[in-house]
């Protein structure tokens, strides 16, 4: 059963905001835990809106959750996904990412002169849409076929970002961060030595 992660102070907005600030008095691993109405840094000074989950603090405001949104309708990503938060019995991966393909399509096609403006209505306008496409890769050994357990490597992203990680037992790696489209990766392992 995988983890929901609530939303605490620090949390992203898909809009790029981040949430403010969360109860002064209840916190997880360190950080204010978010509640509706908790404020959000970004361009619209939107706040946290508690989905209809039903999970309130101990003072009874409502808890924020990933996957809620702002009030811009801006879905809310949690950093305690897989750590603290309710379980989810169906046992579906966790959305990690939201897009808004209509805004980026639009943006595309438009003269700069014209993009600020319309790319801010698009924005409020075009609808969240969950990324499709994350990738956990097993290693395989060349010679024998056997998974790679505990092997240091690293991801060169598309974009050219790289992670890196350390495989399970199982030679998987860590989740990538959801993307709307496909992409093409590079894996790089440490070579032991000999």
């Amino acid at each position: 059963m995988s983890i929901i992660g609530w939303i605490r102070q620090g949390d992203a907005a898909s809009c790029g905001g981040t949430v403010k600030a969360g109860h002064p008095q209840y916190d997880s691993h360190g950080k204010p835990l978010a509640h509706h109405g908790s404020p959000i840094a970004c361009r619209k000074n939107c706040v946290v809106v508690a989905g209809d989950h039903h999970f309130t603090l101990p003072d009874g405001l409502p808890q924020a959750l990933h996957g809620d949104k702002s009030s811009n309708g801006c879905p809310l990503a949690s950093t305690l996904n897989g750590i603290h938060g309710i379980g989810d019995p169906t046992g579906a991966p966790v959305v990690t990412a939201w897009f808004q393909p209509a805004a980026a399509a639009l943006a595309a096609t438009l003269a700069p002169e014209a993009l600020e403006q319309a790319l801010e209505q698009a924005l409020d306008e075009a609808p969240w849409v969950p990324g499709q496409y994350d990738d956990r890769y097993v290693l395989l050994g060349a010679s024998d076929g056997k998974p790679l357990a505990h092997t240091d490597y690293a991801i060169e992203r598309e974009d050219g970002s790289v992670e890196h990680g350390t495989t399970d037992a199982q030679g998987h790696t860590h989740l990538l961060k959801q993307t709307l489209e496909q992409e093409h990766v590079r894996i790089y392992l440490v070579a032991e030595d000999a």
